[in-house]
């Protein structure tokens, strides 16, 4: 006869639906205990048995070929009307279970069936740990302790069957998620790159404009004030040109920077004038790269302009340094004329030192100035934290221009 439905039985059928058993292969572990609790009740069939809305559906089986029956074969529906372990001595006397088909299957023969519930959150019953023999029998108290132990066994592999499927379900999101960003990441690098390849060839266009408007002015002071802003804005291209060298985020190392710039500064400097650069490997932000450019761009367009008179050789060296603890120190020198024989336009009230000044001021450097013959000096002094330099490598990538 079929079973009443369980008293909760909608409850019941949610709890089962949401641990995701059903349906699912055959596990070594829900094997193990059938196979165990066989073994110590020494019975030809047992099963890990969960009773659906219409079926009852083996997770595990010993000694029966079906993954499945109907409910009119399901003994398991009676047991979770009971409390503990269920057990029906001789099934052909039982009202319940005289007319079940599995009674008179010749494969099975069913005369004995005993269940475990396996109790699921809130103590509702999803199925059972059972055992069936083709003989009458009784379990002995010992067989009955044991198979409500390894009912219990089966829940404790359900819940930590659903905690690795949850915990692999979290991975796949994080993973899922990390991918994401990391494509997210990929193409904010490549939109940043793009950025700073176009607003270096932007640069690049007012250079060469500038450049040309010098080349046609035939007003010397109006040639060098075009030359000066050129200069500008080649210390601002050069640290777009280094970004998308580097491929790096909001940095660059002077070591590659400095040079890149003095090269370009070298273009408009007379044949006579050798300038020379030495820096190491120090990482800064884009803000100071750009504001140590305009300074060094700044001295060496003054020395060009005013240390060296008529063809003699000259000589312009920009150095860098790291000092303890931590600190960068950046001489820029020439060997002219010095300040006190260059032209008038050469001091401190010239545009170019007020810029020099400011900048300087602004990236909280101290500043030493020699200008004694021959030739003019500037030495500035910037700790660590000022530049908000985020690494620093001691050693130095040196190189020559000119």
């Amino acid at each position: 006869m079929l079973a009443d439905k369980h008293p909760q039985e909608a409850e019941r059928l949610a709890k089962l639906r949401a641990l995701g058993i059903l349906d699912t292969e055959e596990e070594a572990d829900f094997d193990d205990i059938v196979a165990l609790a066989a073994e110590i009740c020494q019975v030809p069939i047992a099963l890990i048995s969960f009773v659906d809305r219409d079926r009852q559906w083996f997770k595990a089986k010993v000694g029966l070929e079906a993954r499945e029956t109907g409910l009119e074969k399901s003994v398991c529906s009676h047991a979770l009307l009971h409390q503990g372990v269920f057990e029906i001595n001789d099934t052909t006397l039982d009202a319940r279970t005289a007319d079940n088909p599995l009674v008179d299957d010749p494969d099975v023969r069913m005369r004995f069936y005993a269940g475990a519930p396996l109790l699921g959150e809130g103590d509702l019953p999803l199925g059972t740990l059972c055992v069936l023999d083709k003989e009458p029998r009784t379990l002995t108290e010992t067989q009955r302790n044991a198979l409500s132990i390894l009912s219990r066994r089966v829940i404790k592999e359900l819940d930590l069957r659903a905690a690795l499927i949850e915990t692999r379900r979290l991975s796949s999101a994080y993973e899922e998620k990390a991918k994401r960003l990391e494509h997210a990441l990929e193409m904010s690098e490549t939109l940043k790159l793009e950025i700073d390849h176009r607003v270096k060839n932007s640069l690049q266009q007012v250079s060469a404009f500038l450049s040309l408007q010098a080349s046609r002015t035939e007003d010397e002071n109006v040639r060098d004030a075009l030359n000066e802003a050129r200069g500008r804005v080649n210390a601002i291209a050069s640290v777009h040109s280094e970004l998308g060298r580097a491929r790096a985020t909001n940095t660059v190392d002077l070591a590659h920077y400095v040079p890149s710039l003095v090269r370009e500064l070298e273009i408009a400097a007379p044949s006579n004038i050798n300038i020379a650069v030495d820096a190491p490997s120090y990482v800064v932000n884009t803000q100071f790269a750009s504001s140590l450019g305009i300074i060094i761009n700044e001295f060496i367009a003054n020395s060009l302009k005013h240390a060296f008179v008529g063809d003699r050789l000259g000589r312009v060296d920009v150095t860098l340094s790291i000092e303890e603890p931590d600190t960068l120190r950046v001489c820029l020198a020439d060997n002219g004329v010095g300040r006190a024989q260059a032209s008038p336009d050469s001091s401190g009230a010239g545009l170019g030192s007020r810029i020099i000044d400011a900048i300087s001021r602004q990236i909280g450097a101290s500043v030493e100035t020699g200008d004694e013959a021959p030739g003019t000096s500037l030495t500035l002094v910037i700790p660590r934290g000022r530049p908000s330099a985020v690494q620093a490598e001691p050693l130095a990538a040196r190189s020559a221009v000119g």
